[in-house]
């Protein structure tokens, strides 16, 4: 059993400061995926969630491909359903993105989560605290959004992350960090699925174990994913029931990109493009 490793990998801190980061990367090169209780008050997040549920809106769903890249570090709202075509890989999902760019207005209460958040992850990557929060620094933004998987069968098929690891090798961020804000709890806001990652073939259900206002973090060898969340419901378009998670990962500004990668031919724009990917036209090798 896995589930021991939300606790074992738990570090408690109420300034990002206070988290010994030699510790922090020695659980993660040991197990991959590490836990932080203490940077934001779960109060926060339930109201947050009050503000989303009140303020959902189905008909605001763009398709999951097709935006522009000012649009993507805009108030952007997407549902991305099916495979292959809209990234260029195989990875089907079905789930609902909401940007919400730190430069925009606060729709949801949900800035001070997400700057606390930013603090953390810029901490491990050995940046100023305020490194690329409110404006482009070094290229790079934070797509500060939200993933709502909805109740009838929202989830996302198992994988190891590949773009935005080779960006941040580029940029010369190093290793690749993905840090989830934990905003859903296991058997109060859902009751069957929710985020995975894998460890020795065995699923750690970490929404299970986390409390609201938790922070997961797992690096780019760990497959992970969303298991179908409530599929025995019936699936309601106009309902914001089900998984929402927080994320804070650094995108490439691609505003002015002259390399671009494969799919851009198809389909313009898409979230792969805006993480970075490039494509060189002349040789066709992304």
């Amino acid at each position: 059993m896995v589930r021991h490793l939300v606790e074992q990998n738990m570090f408690r801190v109420t300034d990002v400061a206070d988290i010994n980061l030699d510790n922090l990367g020695q659980v993660l090169e040991r197990d991959s995926v590490a836990f932080v209780r203490g940077l934001i008050d779960p109060e926060e997040v339930r109201r947050f969630k009050a503000s989303f549920e009140k303020q959902f809106d189905q008909g605001a769903d763009r398709p999951g491909t097709g935006e522009t890249p000012e649009e993507i570090m805009g108030h952007l709202q997407k549902l991305s359903i099916g495979g292959a075509a809209q990234s260029g890989v195989y990875r089907p999902r079905f789930f609902r993105t909401i940007y919400t760019p730190l430069w925009g207005r606060d729709r949801y209460g949900f800035h001070r989560i997400i700057r606390q958040t930013c603090k953390l992850r810029n901490h491990m990557y050995g940046r100023p605290l305020d490194f690329a929060i409110d404006e482009v620094e070094d290229g790079l933004w934070t797509a500060a959004r939200v993933h709502h998987y909805p109740s009838g069968g929202g989830f996302l098929v198992g994988h190891r992350d590949t773009v935005v690891p080779r960006v941040h090798e580029e940029v010369g961020l190093g290793h690749f960090y993905q840090i989830i804000i934990v905003l859903s709890k296991a058997g109060e806001d859902f009751d069957e699925g929710g985020g995975f990652v894998e460890l020795d073939g065995e699923r750690l259900y970490f929404e299970q174990e986390c409390e609201l206002g938790d922070i997961a973090i797992y690096d780019s060898r760990t497959i992970h994913g969303v298991e179908d969340v409530d599929p025995k419901k019936v699936y309601d378009p106009t309902s914001p029931a089900g998984r929402i998670a927080g994320f804070v990962t650094l995108y490439r500004d691609i505003r002015n990109a002259k390399k671009l990668y494969p799919g851009y031919l198809l389909n313009e724009h898409n979230e792969d493009l805006a993480q970075g990917i490039e494509f060189d036209r002349a040789s066709g090798e992304s």
